[in-house]
């Protein structure tokens, strides 16, 4: 990261950070980029805990079995481990926290959710490219429907997942 911070031609850079209990290192770089007043920051936030589990696991499961993911083709649908998304959203809390304490004078805040309607728009204020023309994808790789991205036998104990932690609206991921 301080190299490509510290390199002469670079203007306009940028990281996806996701900091986790398990990548000490990548929390140092979020808390210096945090303490580095210099550098506009925009922080990219995703509300659906169950979208942003099932895009890691589709990673994962993609990464295992790359010829399962061929584009055009049918995505495979993935199981849901429970105790691991409760541990995944337990382990991203924090970082949840501290995102919204963050100085909004210093940080750009974002929902992933609106990205392309609001988000790209003021990102481009930001840096000064007011009228730049953003073309978005036509159709989201895995699409809006979250719960359709798992296995058909687990949909049953997501929804009673869901509905515990009080987010049944997570089936769904819309914009």
């Amino acid at each position: 990261m301080n190299g490509v911070l510290e390199h002469s031609n670079a203007r306009c850079v940028g990281f996806k950070i996701w900091p986790l209990p398990e990548t000490p290192q990548t929390n140092a770089a979020v808390d210096a980029l945090i303490e580095d007043r210099s550098v506009h920051k925009v922080a990219l936030h995703r509300s659906n805990e169950l979208a942003c589990f099932a895009s890691r696991q589709l990673v994962f499961a993609a990464r295992k079995n790359p010829k399962d993911f061929t584009e055009g083709g049918p995505r495979p649908k993935i199981p849901f481990p429970k105790q691991v998304f409760l541990r995944f959203i337990e382990a991203r809390a924090p970082w949840s926290d501290r995102r919204r304490t963050l100085p909004s004078s210093d940080v750009l805040h974002i929902e992933y959710e609106g990205l392309l309607t609001t988000g790209l728009p003021r990102v481009a204020a930001m840096l000064g490219l007011e009228g730049a023309a953003f073309q978005a994808k036509t159709k989201k790789r895995n699409g809006n429907d979250i719960l359709g991205r798992f296995v058909q036998e687990d949909h049953a104990k997501i929804l009673e997942t869901l509905a515990k932690l009080g987010h049944p609206e997570w089936v769904r991921e819309d914009g």
